[in-house]
């Protein structure tokens, strides 16, 4: 979603290229950007984080397995193998 995110939006596109290209212009041949050097990068991690709050990730929303031996939540019997969905909060 943020590469979408991205590319649809030409401002900052191009602010996102500027912020990389100054930033690789202090790199040695072949060097890639650091993780360190990726977190100093401000309007990098402004859309990184934009993106996270328009598209939050929904890896907890999805179905579980139950194991093979079973389980129980908040009193309730689950047969293994069932897939469910627990909201959070719930």
């Amino acid at each position: 979603m943020i590469l979408l995110l991205i590319i649809t939006t030409p401002r900052t596109h191009t602010a996102l290229l500027s912020e990389i290209a100054a930033v690789t212009s202090l790199l040695c041949e072949g060097e890639v950007i650091s993780n360190e050097a990726a977190q100093m990068m401000t309007y990098l991690q402004a859309v990184i984080k934009e993106s996270m709050r328009w598209h939050p990730p929904v890896a907890g929303m999805l179905s579980k397995k139950v194991s093979a031996a079973g389980d129980e939540w908040k009193g309730i019997k689950l047969p293994a193998g069932m897939r469910s969905v627990i909201a959070p909060g719930a």
